[in-house]
């Protein structure tokens, strides 16, 4: 039973050590947004933005965009079929905004989600370079767009996305929403996405989404995944795929988001990953407890992981990486 022990032990170092190496790695690399350059590109950036009863989010977002100083901008949203006080906002903010302009998103067509056919009426109607997709609920400090133009002119990338700050306003919040960088940051190295060739190394967050509109015009990126509701990855996978230059870099400090805006949204998300976390310990509760009787019945137990048995010695790397976040998830469904 020791030997067992001292391999478990050995694989938990070896998970710890390679989450540390991607911590560091990504530490090292400084994956933020490099500021302007003295002789910075000034292509036209088309911000994109679907909305479907996004009344109070537009009102922060327009806000924000009404100080750009950038000139050479435009800014379109999509009415997405809204029944609140969206399409008022939008006509308020039109006569604030001279690079804003909106239009009513026409019906949905059958074998489309309503987000990705909104994006896609809006690269229709966009003159941009580049072309920026924004979620309603983000907001951007002035200049992002054009560091973003710049980077990805430099860069020479046809996708670039940005993982937003999140804004954490309750003890609930700061528990659970951390964790999502976290895993983010110690699973994957970012500079690694930058590899054309590995389509597996593919990351990307819808609510901040830069394409090169020459390439996006070509490829159509939102029309091959009409019909997916997980449309960031997919498409940095297209991107890849096709031998095309992206980046994922973090909005620390540049782009903003609070993940939920009320008590209601954010009871409801919890209660949510509460079930999803007692389930999952009750599922490793009980492979642990299978694996632990196999243990018991094996008589080599020490030579367990030395057999050369594939089969065996992957179920028990399974059940360790599972492990090893275990007592984390406990942890986190007690205090949530």
């Amino acid at each position: 039973m020791s030997g067992i022990f001292f391999y478990i032990s050995l694989l938990l170092m070896a998970m710890l050590t390679l989450r540390f190496v991607v911590v560091w790695v990504n530490y090292i690399t400084q994956p933020f947004l490099p500021p302007l350059k003295g002789n910075a590109s000034q292509p036209m950036v088309s911000i994109l933005i679907p909305a479907r009863n996004e009344a109070s989010n537009l009102q922060l977002l327009l806000s924000a965009l009404k100080d750009e100083a950038y000139p050479n901008l435009e800014i379109i949203v999509c009415n997405d079929n809204s029944t609140d006080a969206t399409a008022e906002v939008l006509e308020l903010f039109r006569s604030q905004i001279p690079a804003l302009k909106w239009f009513n998103g026409k019906e949905l067509p059958e074998g489309w989600v309503g987000k990705n056919y909104a994006c896609y009426q809006l690269a229709q109607q966009a003159l941009g370079h580049y072309l920026l997709f924004l979620d309603a609920d983000v907001r951007i400090e002035g200049g992002v767009a054009q560091r973003a133009a710049d980077f990805m002119f430099r860069k020479k990338l046809s996708l670039l996305s940005l993982f937003p700050q999140q804004t954490m306003h309750t003890a609930g919040e700061q528990a659970v929403v951390p964790l999502m960088n976290w895993i983010l940051l110690s699973m994957l190295p970012l500079i690694a996405v930058r590899i054309p060739w590995f389509s597996s190394l593919a990351a990307a967050n819808g609510q901040f989404m830069m394409f090169r509109a020459d390439d996006y015009k070509q490829f159509q990126w939102h029309l091959k995944v009409k019909g997916n509701n997980v449309d960031d990855i997919l498409i940095a996978r297209l991107v890849k795929k096709m031998r095309l230059k992206m980046a994922v870099l973090v909005g620390n400090g540049d782009v903003f988001c609070r993940m939920y805006n009320s008590k209601k949204e954010r009871n409801e998300s919890f209660m949510i990953v509460k079930v999803l976390s007692a389930t999952a310990i009750v599922l490793f509760s009980v492979t642990l407890i299978k694996k632990a009787k196999q243990v018991k019945r094996n008589k080599e137990q020490t030579n367990y992981l030395l057999r050369g048995n594939k089969t065996k010695r992957t179920k028990m790397i399974e059940l360790f990486v599972l492990l090893s976040n275990y007592p984390l998830l406990i942890l986190w469904f007690l205090y949530i």
